[in-house]
């Protein structure tokens, strides 16, 4: 129960330092985010197959009810669900790291000057 709280706080960290490198361009950071973030996916695969390897496990469990008459236990409603989640999950980092390499890409590329006056950098910390 204590990893909660820290994942929470690794994904708020992790969150802060993706948008402090694209809003300054820094590539250095963004390779700090990227490295950060790879640990994610392995997470993820390593969840499907630990589900799927002890998928017995959750297909013959015994049934959490006495009235309960349908073919599948509610604990393989689990391992389906933890399946899908994962497999989302999976499919957001990589599409993350897709991103952020596009990202990384275009960095000065003048994106930054073209930016209006509210928004924009040169407005907010050279005053």
């Amino acid at each position: 129960m204590v990893a909660l709280p820290i994942l929470v706080a690794y994904t708020i960290a992790l969150s802060l330092v993706g948008w402090y490198g694209i809003w300054y361009e820094h590539k250095s950071m963004m390779v700090v985010f990227v490295t950060f973030l790879l640990p994610t996916p392995a997470y993820y695969i390593y969840k499907i197959y630990n589900v799927a390897k002890n998928y017995s496990f959750y297909d013959n469990h015994p049934y959490d009810y006495a009235s309960h008459n349908e073919d599948i236990s509610h604990y393989e409603y689990v391992a389906i669900f933890l399946f899908i989640i994962s497999g989302l999950g999976l499919l957001a980092c990589v599409l993350i790291c897709i991103v952020t390499i596009r990202v990384i890409m275009n960095f000065g590329k003048g994106l930054k000057e073209k930016i209006p006056p509210p928004f924009s950098l040169y407005t907010c910390c050279n005053n």
